[in-house]
């Protein structure tokens, strides 16, 4: 459980000097999923 608290804490200090837009990240993560249905022949 500790070990999940660090990484939440984690991502917590990258997150909060990000400049991102929520849309923005939105928009990675939809082309980090399509980068890998490619590479998986997945559809």
């Amino acid at each position: 459980m500790w070990e999940y608290a660090r990484k939440i804490q984690f991502v917590d200090s990258i997150l909060e000097k990000s400049t991102l837009t929520e849309k923005e990240a939105d928009d990675i993560g939809k082309l980090i999923k399509k980068s890998i249905r490619e590479q998986h022949d997945l559809k």
